[in-house]
């Protein structure tokens, strides 16, 4: 269950990147980390490219938490300069979202288990269907 977890945090997150391009609120460029976030999740859910799973899912990782602390710092610098109830939840989703991703980290890099389990689960079954 956690490991379909850390794939939709990750598909959240590249959906996330994208809406903002497409509702005109950030640069072209968030569509790199939006897509990239949505293959990881899809190699995390074991449809595709299990082999590559954990090091695209680290790489995106880092990707995505370089981003949301930018924003997160953006977030403070401007709730600083006019305080309001839209800016903190903003701050708080920027907040959340980089504490996520870093124990995403944090996961992936303690154990490949952590993050890949299921993947690694359905590599054997894919060898004993084919013995």
């Amino acid at each position: 269950m956690k490991y379909n977890v850390i794939a939709i945090i990750f598909l959240a997150a590249g959906l996330f990147w994208i809406s903002i391009v497409m509702l005109g609120e950030g640069a072209p460029l968030l569509i790199t980390p939006g897509l990239a976030s949505i293959i990881t999740a899809i190699m995390l859910f074991g449809i595709w490219g299990a082999k590559y799973a954990k090091i695209l899912a680290i790489a995106t990782a880092i990707y995505n938490l370089i981003l949301l602390i930018y924003q997160l710092i953006a977030a403070i610098i401007l709730l600083e300069i006019n305080p309001g109830l839209t800016g903190i939840f903003i701050t708080i989703g920027y907040l959340i979202g980089t504490l996520f991703f870093i124990a995403i980290l944090i996961l992936g890099y303690s154990k490949s288990e952590n993050l890949l389990k299921s993947t690694f689960q359905s590599s054997e079954e894919n060898k004993k269907n084919r013995n």
